[in-house]
């Protein structure tokens, strides 16, 4: 994990009453576009949530669904500003969707309750975050190989600012780019490797207050995903026509007809690149992903990963419903 340029066992602000059950936060991460002490500038209250992720997971899939669901549907569609700025990403840096720390932290300490709740996103490991147990935290997974493609799509995106923010390969051309990736020599600034980032949270997914969702089931298990992410947050719906109308609304593609609502700032992506296909498996029979680079990529996935999480990270159904 050599984006994190320090180590600290003296985390002050974890706010889990020393119970050795809980998570505990171990790592300081102060890597641009990262700042995991951001969380001590927050005043966390029973009942909010926080949607973790690694990049390009799923993360602003699902929490557009939380605002869907926070909001009857948002029937008006007069209730979104836009996502990165409602539903904040504490972790980053501003000028990243803020213009400046004082802006950001004045915005966080007057974010309004909906249905009593805030709504928070992070990129965080779980041992760099301030765990709190009142608090829910759903953490999205999604198949490292699906993941590059998308990420490459991103990155290709970004305005020449944060390219150099990110510290993206100036070439981007995907056999590079996978290359670079898989091997180690490249990574996302501020994020831990996918295996050991899953596996952080993996570790405590039976805790109560933790729920792991997959991009997949967004995808293919949709609507009872979103029934799953109310009943664990604690959400109620009053009829079954809000529930439709929040099936549609938090869609995918309902997401790509608002994609203002959901993008960042111009001064950080090209417009009309933040919400790309939301498609899988984009990775199989593409040439640039090369038995070798795949296999070296399942090796360092196997090293660091249990048998149980590789097989969520890589949606292996049966273990994760059952019901072949």
């Amino acid at each position: 994990d050599n984006n994190n340029n320090n180590n600290n066992n003296n985390s002050n602000n974890n706010n889990n009453d020393d119970n050795d059950n809980f998570p505990k936060r171990t790592r300081v991460n102060k890597n641009p576009p990262i700042d995991n002490m951001q969380w001590d500038d927050i005043e966390l209250c029973k009942g909010d949530i926080v949607v973790a992720s690694w990049a390009k997971s799923g993360t602003t899939f699902t929490q557009a669904i939380i605002h869907y669901l926070l909001t009857d549907g948002d029937p008006n569609d007069d209730l979104l500003t836009n996502i990165h700025y409602d539903y904040p990403w504490v972790d980053a840096i501003p000028p990243l969707f803020f213009e400046s720390a004082e802006e950001k932290a004045e915005h966080l300490r007057n974010l309004p309750k909906r249905k009593g709740k805030r709504a928070f996103k992070s990129h965080l490991a779980l041992n760099e975050i301030r765990y709190d147990p009142d608090v829910k935290y759903i953490y999205v997974l999604r198949d490292s190989r699906d993941i590059t493609m998308s990420l490459w799509n991103h990155l290709d995106a970004l305005t020449p600012y944060s390219k150099k923010l990110a510290s993206v390969p100036e070439n981007l051309d995907l056999p590079t780019f996978l290359n670079d990736f898989f091997t180690g020599k490249w990574n996302f600034p501020g994020f831990p490797p996918i295996p050991s980032h899953a596996m952080s949270w993996f570790k405590y997914k039976d805790l109560d207050n933790i729920l792991l969702i997959h991009y997949n089931d967004l995808k293919l298990r949709y609507e009872d995903t979103v029934r799953k992410i109310a009943e664990f947050c604690e959400i109620e719906i009053p009829d079954e026509d809000t529930w439709q109308l929040v099936f549609k609304k938090a869609s995918f593609d309902q997401m790509k007809i608002n994609e203002k609502k959901f993008e960042p700032k111009p001064d950080n992506m090209i417009p009309n690149r933040f919400i790309n296909k939301g498609t899988n498996k984009r990775w199989e029979n593409n040439p640039a992903f090369t038995e070798e680079l795949l296999n070296l990529h399942q090796q360092n996935l196997e090293e660091i990963m249990s048998e149980e999480a590789l097989g969520f990270l890589q949606y292996n159904y049966s273990l994760l419903h059952g019901d072949v």
